[in-house]
Parts: structure tokens; C-alpha cells; sequence
């Protein structure tokens, strides 16, 4: 469990990274059309999360069972339903990004970039499956602790590197890189493990 916990507290450390960077590197102003842009793209996040907490326990019970064939159906099935939900969520976002974000204030616009690029890692994240829940409900909450170490040492690392330069924009392409990053090695790691993606292909 403390694998688990270990992993989960940098998830989160990771997903606030950018905001606790551009806090002590940009302005509040700044800051706060970063921080809104963010949140309304996490939208998207509702559908996995959901999918996720009924979805842990069944993993549980078919690798206690030794049944990899039907973890297998389970996460592409879970896979294909994140994807269909999420897909519509993203595209609306990025199409009316500006009449989403001006509900803020005209002054929010211009987090549009931020939004965009943001939902671009979401649906990333929902194309690429459970690949945490799948590594912690089957005894490789170790590795998924140290796969989120990696990531987090690169988001900080972009995070200082882009700021400066690009601002806002910066933050996001650091979260972008990290995201990806994170479901990229995960979904290599199953593939080692386990014999198959968790993307649908």
C-alpha cells in the first residue's frame, strides 16, 4: 500500500507542479488564466476517473484469479468507452475554447493555448487506457512509484527550463511532455509484462 500512496502522492505532485512553478516565475495574472484554462480542460478527467474506480477492483479480482486473457478484454473495453466518452468532451472544449474560457472574463482568453494543448494530453491520457490502476492492482505499484519519480524530476525540470521562455504556454507544453512521458513508459512496461497494449489497436 505505501507503493501505492508513494506513487499516487507524485500523480499529484506532478499535476500541480506547473501551477506552483509559474506561481514563484510569472504573474498572479498570469497564474490565474493558467490555472482556469487548466481546470476546464480537466473536465475530461470526470470520465476516466469514474471508469478507473470500477474498474481497479475487477483487475484485482482476475489477476487473483490468473486470468491475464480477461484483464486483457477488460482494459481494451474500458479503453474503447474512456475514448468514445472522452473524444466529443475534447473536441467541444478546443472548439469553443473561447467561449468556455470569456465565462471568466475577456482577460482569460488568452489561455486558449493552454487549454488546447492540456486537452491534447487528457485524450492522450484516455487513448493510452488505465495504466496506473492496471500496474497497481497487479502487484507493480513499485514500479509505477518509480516511473512517477521520472516524470516528475522531467515535468520540474521542463517546467524550469520553458517557463522562463514561453510563460504560460511553457507550463503547459511541460505537463504535456511529463503526461505523455508517464503513459508512454507505463504502456511499454505492460507490453514487457503482460504481452499486450492497453491502447485499442
Amino acid at each position: 500500500s505505501f507503493p501505492m500512496m508513494f506513487s499516487a502522492t507524485f500523480i499529484f505532485v506532478s499535476e500541480w507542479t506547473d501551477i506552483f512553478m509559474l506561481g514563484a516565475m510569472v504573474s498572479k495574472a498570469e497564474v490565474g488564466v493558467y490555472n482556469a484554462a487548466f481546470k476546464l480542460a480537466t473536465i475530461a478527467i470526470v470520465v476516466i476517473n469514474a471508469v478507473n474506480t470500477v474498474l481497479g477492483p475487477k483487475i484485482a479480482e482476475l489477476y487473483g484469479k490468473n486470468e491475464l486473457l480477461e484483464i486483457r478484454k477488460l482494459i481494451y473495453k474500458s479503453t474503447r468507452l474512456i475514448t468514445i466518452v472522452t473524444l466529443p468532451i475534447i473536441i467541444i472544449l478546443i472548439s469553443f475554447r473561447i467561449e468556455f474560457l470569456s465565462f471568466f472574463g475577456k482577460e482569460f482568453i488568452r489561455g486558449s493555448g493552454v487549454l488546447i494543448i492540456v486537452s491534447i494530453g487528457l485524450l492522450f491520457n484516455a487513448i493510452s487506457g488505465s495504466v496506473a490502476q492496471l500496474l497497481n492492482m497487479t502487484n507493480h505499484q513499485k514500479e509505477l512509484r518509480n516511473i512517477t519519480i521520472i516524470t516528475v524530476i522531467i515535468n520540474m525540470t521542463l517546467n524550469f527550463i520553458l517557463i522562463p521562455i514561453y510563460g504560460i504556454i511553457g507550463a503547459a507544453v511541460a505537463s504535456l511532455i511529463s503526461n505523455m512521458g508517464l503513459n508512454i513508459i507505463c504502456i511499454l512496461y505492460i507490453k514487457k509484462k503482460f504481452g499486450f497494449y492497453t491502447f485499442v489497436h
